[in-house]
């Protein structure tokens, strides 16, 4: 997000928009052809980087995982919400940090547990799979399995 979009993407902060007391021009956050010239609104950074927490929220143990999304997800509502609420950005901004964060982390779970076909390996002869399709515990090792 704050790589490949926000140096490309010229939309200004809410609070530099004349319909907010600032000078420069609305800017629809499909247009990426605004006046801001530098630290300028779309996406928002922050709001992917707590979205991005859920990723280490989700590989936690079992125990803890389901308080540690929770806990995820709400600061993560909390901080986009002071994002728009402080006029650092607008709604759409915050929603579709989450949209592309979600797709990156979707996108690296792809590439991550794929098939290994995809990278031109192939499974051992006679390797068995496994029922569950290589997702989730696997069975103990032992001498006799």
């Amino acid at each position: 997000v704050n790589v490949l979009l926000k140096p490309e993407w010229a939309r200004p902060r809410p609070a530099d928009v004349i319909d907010f007391g600032g000078k420069l021009h609305f800017v629809p956050w499909w247009n990426p052809f605004g006046e801001c010239d530098g630290n300028c609104s779309f996406v928002s950074g922050e709001t992917s980087l707590a979205f991005w927490m859920l990723a280490v929220a989700i590989v936690l143990p079992r125990g803890y995982r389901a308080v540690a999304v929770a806990a995820t997800l709400v600061n993560c509502f909390v901080l986009g919400a002071g994002r728009i609420a402080m006029g650092g950005h607008f709604t759409s901004d915050v929603l579709l940090a989450v949209v592309l964060t979600a797709l990156a982390m979707w996108l690296v779970h792809r590439i991550a547990f794929a098939d290994l076909a995809i990278f031109g390996r192939r499974p051992r002869r006679g390797a068995q799979q496994p029922e569950n399709g290589g997702i989730g515990p696997r069975a103990p090792l032992s001498r006799n399995a």
